[in-house]
């Protein structure tokens, strides 16, 4: 009789899985993310049938599911593979197959799904270490789940019924989807959906906005103009989903930023703008991406030439010597109609500098626009690569006073709507490198807490994939 040892801990591959085996790369999140996954030969009708009366005896309790008749055990696909692709539709695969490999964990980061506090169906279970396992709810009871072991049968168990799963797990369900109008006007009534929401859940949206109705569909009015909104999707206390929207016409105000190695943004400016000689000066409307802009006009210029880049912005360089003013009137449109006209007034306050700042004692961003990472180098010297910071690199360069070598340094990225999307921490003559090729194009805010100073410094990235 032959005698097989079966080691059961969930993510332990043994090393006859690794004899047939290939890696894949044409699997994406929900998101958009890369997925590791590895396609496997199957395992011979022999040992199928002796791993299913094997685990069968041992969990009585648990219900195999045969999807490869006659037998439940199969190599083609594992825990995770299962739970978070051939569910939802995708092929046989192995995803996370050598010891310790947390490819399944992308699922969970990227946005593509949402923690829950308790069971949803359909949603997934994710069994955290010693686990390493991954299920699926069913409809059964919230303590009722299918899974995959191994490259053994498919089972619908009890949550913490199986082969050294653990003891602790987290609930995940898809990401919902809402859909409707980035512009709410006055007067007019939206109709807003969303897909993949769970039962139980809720609409709530903005004091700015007028909900009607339940269900996977609303109808939305508008209460104000001239501000954000958005409409989201409740399970509990818990946003599921959030749309981003703008209420009536656009607001004029805007910001500015400074492209060059002088990244100057310590305030708003709404109408008055310290520039350097010869910088490249970058104004975007107040809240860009999610107000619609459809157009720009420009009027009473008695400067430079103004480059339009709608929807997103419009920029210039700053010409003359110090003391140089110039000035132009801005307006801009969104569905609902024109914003009011505003006078901007651009005034050259210093020569342009080619070096960083004089002290030393600055950080650098860099690049920005950045599309896939984003460094902060925090090194006491302000030199990239050994070069000097030149005007032809974008980049953001400090001059705020001198920390201590030793100052820990907080530093933060957050969305144009205050969510915190990176942070680390670091000392003084660190290099950080910040993932930013998931994030979406759009302006971002870069927070950094020195440690001396109570407030951050805060400068603006742009992230493009363009």
């Amino acid at each position: 009789m032959k005698k097989i040892f079966i080691l059961i801990i969930t993510g332990i591959v043994f090393s006859n899985l690794l004899k047939a085996q290939t890696l894949k790369n044409d699997i994406f999140t929900p998101k958009g993310s890369p997925v590791v996954t590895y396609q496997m030969t199957e395992a011979s009708n022999y040992d199928r049938e002796y791993y299913d009366a094997d685990l069968m005896s041992r969990f009585p309790n648990a219900k195999p599911i045969y999807t490869y008749p006659p037998y439940s055990s199969t190599r083609l696909f594992n825990c995770h593979g299962y739970a978070w692709l051939r569910v939802e539709g995708g092929p046989d695969r192995w995803i996370g197959l050598n010891t310790g490999n947390r490819d399944p964990d992308i699922y969970m980061t990227d946005s593509s799904y949402v923690e829950v506090l308790n069971a949803v169906y359909p949603g997934k279970v994710f069994y955290t270490r010693p686990g390493d396992h991954s299920a699926v709810t069913t409809a059964t009871s919230s303590d009722t789940v299918i899974s995959k072991w191994n490259e053994w049968p498919l089972m619908k168990h009890k949550l913490g019924y199986g082969p050294n799963f653990g003891s602790s797990w987290k609930f995940y369900i898809k990401t919902p989807t809402i859909t409707g109008s980035k512009n709410i006007c006055a007067g007019s009534s939206y109709t807003f959906s969303v897909i993949n929401a769970p039962n139980g859940f809720v609409w709530d949206v903005s004091p700015s906005l007028t909900k009607t109705g339940t269900g996977t569909s609303i109808t939305v009015t508008a209460n104000g103009n001239e501000i954000p909104g958005w409409v989201r999707v409740m399970l509990g206390s818990i946003e599921l989903a959030r749309y981003d929207l703008w209420v009536g016409l656009p607001s004029p105000y805007i910001y500015f930023s400074v492209q060059g190695p002088f990244y100057s943004e310590d305030k708003y400016v709404y109408d008055y703008i310290e520039a350097y000689v010869t910088d490249l000066i970058t104004l975007y409307p107040e809240y860009p991406k999610f107000v619609g802009a459809l157009g720009f006009e420009i009027a009473n210029n008695t400067g430079p030439t103004i480059k339009l880049f709608s929807p997103d912005g419009l920029s210039f360089k700053t010409p003359g010597s110090i003391g140089y003013t110039f000035s132009f009137d801005f307006r801009y449109k969104n569905a609902c109609g024109w914003s009011d006209w505003w006078k901007i007034t651009v005034v050259n306050t210093k020569y342009y500098d080619s070096r960083a700042p004089e002290n030393g004692n600055g950080w650098i961003a860099y690049p920005n626009p950045a599309s896939s990472v984003l460094n902060i180098d925090l090194s006491a010297e302000t030199t990239l690569n050994g070069q000097s910071v030149s005007q032809e690199t974008e980049m953001a360069v400090s001059s705020q006073p001198t920390a201590k070598a030793t100052a820990s340094y907080a530093i933060k990225l957050y969305d144009e709507h205050g969510r915190q999307q990176r942070h680390t921490t670091a000392k003084k003559g660190d290099k950080v490198h910040f993932n930013v090729s998931h994030l979406k194009s759009g302006i971002y805010y870069l927070h950094i807490y020195d440690g001396v100073h109570e407030k951050p410094e805060i400068h603006q990235i742009i992230v493009s994939h363009k």
